[in-house]
C-alpha cells in the first residue's frame, strides 16, 4: 500500500530544521511505503513531533484502468456471440434444420431429396427381397419336395416364416447402415465446428491482445 503527502509546503516547513540527505530524498518522492515512512522517523530526533507529518499523510487511491472504446465493443460482441451460441445449443434439439431467422426454403433441398430417394430404394429392395422369400417358401418347398403334398395352409405358414426372417434381417442391416452414416456425419460436422471455433477464438484473442497493447 502506498501513501502520499497532501501538503508538500507544510512538510517542508515541518522538516526545515531537520534536513539531511535522507529527508531530502524522502521529500523528492511522490509516493511512499510504510517502510519508508518508518525510516524517515528513525532519521529524525526522538523529540521530533512526528505526528505532524502523520497528519498530512494520506492513502494513495488505486488507479483504475479505463478500457478503450474498441476493447469494450469487442468484449460486447464476444458476449453476444456467446449468448447466441448458448441459445442455439439449447434449441437445436427442437429444430435442427432451423436457420435462426433466415428464410431459405430451398437450402439443402437436394440433400433431402437424395436422402428420400435412398430410403425409398432401401424400402423397395426390402419389399422385393421379402416378397421373393415368401414366394420361395410358398412354392419352392413344393418343387424341391413334391412328394410331401403339403396343404395350402402349411405352405402359407412356411412362406410367412421365411419372409418374416428375411424382413427382420434386412431391417437390421438398414438400421445399422443408417446409424453408421449418422455417426460419421455427426463426427465430421463436430470436427469442422471444433476447428472453426478454435480459429475464431485464436483470432479474437489476438485482437484483444492488440487492443490491450494499444
Amino acid at each position: 500500500m502506498f501513501y502520499e503527502i497532501s501538503d508538500k509546503g507544510k512538510l517542508e516547513e515541518i522538516l526545515k530544521q531537520n534536513k539531511n540527505k535522507k529527508v531530502e530524498d524522502f521529500m523528492k518522492k511522490e509516493e511512499f511505503t510504510i517502510e519508508e515512512i518508518k525510516k524517515l522517523k528513525n532519521t529524525l530526533p526522538d523529540d521530533f513531533p512526528f505526528f505532524k507529518i502523520l497528519d498530512i499523510i494520506t492513502f494513495v487511491k488505486p488507479k483504475t484502468h479505463e478500457s478503450s472504446k474498441e476493447f469494450k465493443e469487442l468484449t460486447e460482441q464476444l458476449k453476444n456471440e456467446r449468448d447466441n451460441r448458448i441459445y442455439k445449443d439449447m434449441i437445436k434439439e427442437v429444430d435442427p434444420s432451423q436457420k435462426f431467422g433466415k428464410i431459405d426454403l430451398i437450402n439443402d433441398f437436394g440433400k433431402e431429396l437424395k436422402e428420400v430417394n435412398r430410403q425409398g430404394i432401401a424400402i423397395f429392395n426390402t419389399l422385393i427381397t421379402v416378397g421373393g422369400s415368401f414366394v420361395f417358401g410358398f412354392f419352392g418347398i413344393t418343387f424341391m419336395y413334391p412328394g410331401l403334398n403339403l396343404s395350402f395352409g402349411v405352405r402359407l405358414i412356411i412362406g410367412l416364416v421365411i419372409a418374416t426372417i428375411v424382413f427382420f434381417a434386412d431391417l437390421y442391416f438398414i438400421i445399422k447402415g443408417m446409424d453408421g452414416k449418422e455417426v460419421k456425419k455427426k463426427a465430421k460436422n463436430s470436427v469442422k465446428k471444433g476447428l472453426k471455433k478454435v480459429e475464431e477464438t485464436e483470432r479474437k484473442t489476438l485482437n484483444i491482445k492488440e487492443l490491450k497493447e494499444d
